[in-house]
C-alpha cells in the first residue's frame, strides 16, 4: 500500500503541521480557502484525523457564514457560540458590501449620479463607525473595506477624519494602526496639519515639537486619557529585575505606551529589550508581551488585537 504523502497547510503564512499549529495560526479567510479546494480534507486525511474529516465531509451546500461557523465548531471545540460569530463576522460584513456594490454596477448611473453614490457609500460607512465607536469586531470589518473601496477619498477627507474620530472614536484608529494597509501605506506618519484652535491647545503642552503628527497627536491622546476606550489594557507593577509575562506568544498586541526606565520584549524572545524611546509613538506590535518595570506607578498601555 502506499503510503500518504504529507503536507503542510499554508494559513496565516504559517505551515500548518497539526490542529495545534492550526489554531494557533488561525486565518478564516486562508481555511474556507482550503475547504472549497478540498486541500483540508486531503490535510486531515493524510494526518489520519478522521473524525474531523468525517464531520467536514457532512458540510453541504451552505452560505459562506454558515460553512465558516461549522469548520470553527470543528476544528476549534473549544470555541463558545459568542466567539465563533465574533471570527465569522467579517465575512457578513463582505457579503453585505459586496451586495451592496453589485447593486450599484447593475444600475445605468450617470457620471454625477455615481460620484454621488460614491461619496455616500463613504460617509454612510463613516457614520456607521461612529455609531459602533467601539465594536472592535465590527470596526475591523470597517475599516478593511474602507481602504479596499474608498481609500482615494479617504486619503483627501484624512485629516478631516482624524480629527472627528480621535475625539469621537478612537478604537477606529487603533484599529487602523494595526491593520497591514493602513500601516504599509504610511499614512499615519504624515504631518498633523492642525487648525489655530488646535494650535492654540497645543501651546499649552510642554516642550511642544513643530513636526507635530498624526502618532504623536494619538499617543498623547492615549497617555492623558488611558479610559478613551473599554479595548485599552494597562499594567502597572514592579517585576523585581524580571520579565512578566503578561501575553502570551501568539497573542497580537498593539503597544500604545510605555513610561521611560521600563522595558518590553515580544514574549519569550530572549535578548531583545525594548526602551520607550523605541515603543511611544511607534505603536508596535508584538508577539506576546513580557515586561520589565522598577516602578509601580508606571503603566503599560496596549490592546490586543
Amino acid at each position: 500500500m502506499t503510503k500518504a504523502i504529507k503536507f503542510n497547510l499554508l494559513l496565516d503564512k504559517h505551515p500548518v503541521r497539526d490542529l495545534d499549529d492550526l489554531r494557533a495560526n488561525f486565518n478564516l479567510d486562508d481555511l474556507l480557502t482550503a475547504y472549497h479546494s478540498h486541500t483540508l480534507h486531503r490535510w486531515l486525511e493524510v494526518r489520519d484525523l478522521q473524525d474531523e474529516l468525517k464531520q467536514i465531509k457532512c458540510i453541504r451546500g451552505y452560505s459562506e457564514k454558515t460553512i465558516a461557523e461549522q469548520l470553527c465548531k470543528i476544528l476549534f471545540s473549544d470555541l463558545n457560540q459568542e466567539e465563533i460569530e465574533a471570527a465569522v463576522y467579517p465575512i457578513e460584513f463582505r457579503k453585505q458590501q459586496q451586495q451592496q456594490l453589485e447593486q450599484l454596477t447593475s444600475q445605468q448611473f450617470s457620471k454625477d449620479a455615481v460620484i454621488k453614490s460614491y461619496h455616500a457609500g463613504y460617509e454612510k460607512l463613516c457614520a456607521d463607525m461612529l455609531e459602533k465607536a467601539e465594536d472592535y469586531q465590527f470596526l475591523k470589518a470597517a475599516v478593511n473595506t474602507l481602504w479596499i473601496d474608498y481609500a482615494q477619498l479617504f486619503r483627501v477627507d484624512f485629516n478631516r477624519f482624524f480629527d472627528e474620530f480621535i475625539e469621537k472614536s478612537p478604537l477606529t484608529l487603533f484599529t487602523m494602526l494595526a491593520n497591514d494597509d493602513y500601516r504599509q501605506s504610511e499614512i499615519f506618519d504624515g504631518k498633523y496639519h492642525y487648525t489655530n484652535s488646535f494650535e492654540e491647545e497645543l501651546q499649552e503642552i510642554e516642550d511642544m515639537d513643530k513636526t507635530y503628527n498624526y502618532k504623536s497627536r494619538i499617543f498623547d491622546k492615549t497617555r492623558y486619557n488611558r479610559s478613551l476606550i473599554s479595548s485599552i489594557q494597562s499594567y502597572s507593577g514592579i517585576t523585581d529585575g524580571y520579565w512578566k509575562d503578561l501575553q502570551p506568544k501568539g497573542t497580537k498586541c498593539l503597544i500604545l505606551g510605555m513610561e521611560a526606565g521600563n522595558f518590553i520584549r515580544n514574549s519569550g524572545k530572549n535578548g531583545e529589550e525594548l526602551n520607550a524611546e523605541a515603543i511611544n509613538k511607534e505603536f508596535l506590535i508584538l508577539d506576546g508581551i513580557d515586561y520589565k518595570s522598577n516602578n509601580a506607578d508606571h503603566a503599560l498601555i496596549y490592546m490586543v488585537i
